[in-house]
């Protein structure tokens, strides 16, 4: 699929065909959004723009778009799925580092991730305690 084919399902979905209506909810201007049914490419803050809006990532629709992010098959998949803000930050700022680093990053978020658990299970708790 292209990033044309699935901007236009999208406004097709969202918008039932109305370019400009798909424009206006994006935040973007309509030239600019036909322009892109085009071929013609978008900049940055149309991509985040866009990627807010349909809820899916900026390295998603610049895979769509045909450009290189070095995102894996594994990751394209899952951009495909969610938008996680921030998302696109944590990639720009692991750009290029070696395996290893990467395996302590995720290795820190799983622990963060686990930490965040027991102190909501913690708090739980608490709350659920009757008053002293």
């Amino acid at each position: 699929m292209t990033l044309t084919e699935y901007l236009r399902a999208q406004i097709n979905r969202r918008t039932h065909g109305s370019v400009r209506g798909f424009a206006a909810q994006a935040g973007i201007p309509h030239a600019t959004l036909f322009r892109t049914l085009k071929g013609v490419s978008l900049d940055h803050e149309t991509y985040v723009k866009l990627a807010k809006y349909l809820g899916v990532s900026v390295c998603f629709l610049m895979e769509l778009a045909g450009l290189e992010t070095g995102h894996s098959d594994e990751e394209r998949q899952a951009m495909r799925m969610v938008f996680t803000p921030g998302l696109d930050r944590l990639v720009e700022a692991t750009a290029g580092l070696s395996p290893e680093s990467l395996e302590a990053i995720i290795s820190f978020a799983q622990f963060c991730r686990q930490r965040e658990a027991q102190e909501q299970a913690m708090r739980s708790r608490l709350r659920a305690m009757p008053p002293a």
